[in-house]
């Protein structure tokens, strides 16, 4: 727990209470359970024992009281379920609202989604294409790694009929002027990826209140993939501009970079999505 916080301060007080009511709820579940397993082992053991259902008033009586005491039960444990439900999404939404861009909140929200078109066509992508900002410290001590304004996925995709997939990383964001490019860079500085503004075959741009936003198309191979799975520290350098300088009458053009870094939980889905079938 950072310096300065407990579990009486916010945002772990919120967390704790969270945590605390669906872990209540969780018992309560319990009991519920426990209770009708032990209605429905008597039910049996009492119907067995029956030659018919009215032949006796007393165990008729019997049975329709073990009937009721479950049915009791079985409406508990629905309300419990939902109060259940509710306790945990109270849980969730103090991660995602206190402790953004930690592990819990991309646990939470990260995730690879499936699409089969009518037509036949299928996509399998990230929801997020999150990148770690290390220029940027965290608002609060709770909080994670900022995350860049950039994001870049891995789409991979099969049309009707065909058995092999395409792979391709989709760059998207918003900024004040036309990006010129981007690399992605293993530890040592070796380029696995390369894509320069002019070269983008599929790209889109729109300029709405000031500011361009893109969505650029790049196709990479799974060698390229394979590549920047196993590097230790895959880092996005986004090329913002090039600036011309004069020094007498010589002309010197310096290209200004950012860099981002690729979280190793996504090269793990990465991975997993290039062995999706």
């Amino acid at each position: 727990m950072p310096r300065g916080y407990t579990q009486e301060k916010p945002p772990y007080r919120e967390l704790r209470a969270t945590f605390g009511e669906a872990e209540a709820t969780v018992r309560t579940a319990e009991i519920t359970l426990k209770s009708m397993i032990k209605w429905r082992i008597d039910f049996i053991d009492h119907v067995s024992e029956m030659e018919g259902l009215k032949t006796d008033p007393g165990k008729y009586d019997r049975f329709k009281a073990l009937n009721i005491n479950f049915q009791d039960d079985y409406k508990t444990g629905k309300k419990t379920l939902k109060e259940l439900d509710d306790a945990i999404n109270a849980f969730r939404e103090v991660i995602i609202e206190h402790f953004i861009n930690t592990p819990e909140y991309w646990e939470l929200l990260y995730k690879v989604e499936y699409d089969k078109s009518f037509g036949g066509n299928e996509t399998v992508a990230e929801n997020y294409g999150y990148l770690f900002d290390p220029n940027e410290l965290p608002p609060k001590a709770h909080q994670g790694l900022m995350i860049s304004s950039f994001q870049l996925k891995l789409v991979k995709t099969r049309e009707r009929g065909q058995q092999s997939w395409s792979h391709h990383l989709v760059f998207s964001g918003d900024h004040d002027f036309p990006l010129e490019g981007f690399l992605l860079r293993s530890l040592d500085g070796v380029i696995l990826v390369k894509a320069d503004r002019d070269s983008i075959t599929v790209e889109e741009e729109i300029s709405k209140e000031d500011m361009i936003q893109f969505e650029w198309e790049i196709p990479v191979s799974l060698k390229q993939l394979g590549q920047m799975i196993k590097e230790s520290e895959l880092t996005l350098r986004v090329h913002l501009l090039t600036v011309t300088h004069r020094v007498n009458l010589t002309k010197y053009r310096e290209k200004m970079f950012r860099d981002y870094l690729i979280p190793d939980e996504r090269k793990q889905m990465w991975e997993r999505i290039i062995r999706t079938k």
